[in-house]
């Protein structure tokens, strides 16, 4: 082959190839398809963006709902106060005198709690009682007594009695709404009981009311 056509298809090949160079770079590159695009997004989200800053819709509130929180029962039953959050009506706070008792340099007008019902309402939600009025809380059994003041409202004395309604014990009692509820504590009484009077707060001291002391107690007819 002589040099002027060899020279010749050089040309044609070098201008061929600068052809196929200019009609790719007239092409635009193609855009990421849909998938892509979905990718990216959620790498953004992943990255520390919020919804909102992205754009989309934040996430539903969770509708879970969360388990129920039982309150730790007391060790023990605490007498005299129940622990129903309904306050019962104003007939039930009624007072049924039942009984008297002579105590110290006092006489008293009591009402009687015999049975369970009434020795778990004891004085709740009272707002006042009359200074010679109070409750008297009869057991079965002579035992170590336990009270509370939960859901009572007025300071109280109370004077823990043995079988022969001989004084044991004199204690002074707060009201709930003076102390922390975590804090409520509990009055025990120092020595077996059986009996239990709840008065005023001051009774005790205004009747001198002391340890050994007998309490006189009649019991009314119906």
């Amino acid at each position: 082959m002589n040099t002027n056509r060899l020279g010749y298809l050089l040309g044609v090949l070098a201008i061929g190839a600068l052809y196929l160079i200019a009609c790719s770079n007239s092409h635009p590159t193609a855009s990421p398809t849909p998938v892509e695009t979905a990718t990216i997004v959620a790498l953004s989200i992943s990255a520390g963006a919020s919804p909102i800053e992205q754009g989309l819709h934040p996430p539903l509130a969770s509708t879970a709902v969360p388990p129920s929180i039982t309150p730790i029962p007391s060790p023990s039953v605490a007498l005299g106060q129940s622990t129903s959050a309904t306050p019962p009506t104003p007939a039930t706070l009624a007072a049924a005198i039942e009984a008297t008792g002579t105590l110290g340099s006092c006489d008293f007008r009591l009402e009687l709690a015999d049975n369970v019902a009434e020795q778990g309402l004891g004085l709740m939600y009272r707002t006042s009682m009359p200074m010679d009025q109070g409750m008297l809380f009869v057991f079965d059994l002579e035992d170590e007594l336990n009270f509370w003041m939960r859901n009572t409202l007025i300071p109280l004395d109370i004077v823990f009695f043995d079988r022969t309604l001989r004084v044991v014990d004199v204690q002074s009692m707060i009201p709930e709404h003076e102390i922390l509820p975590a804090l409520l504590p509990f009055y025990t009484s120092a020595a077996p009981a059986k009996f239990a009077l709840e008065v005023n707060a001051g009774v005790a001291s205004t009747c001198s009311i002391t340890l050994g002391d007998t309490m006189n107690l009649n019991y009314l007819s119906n």
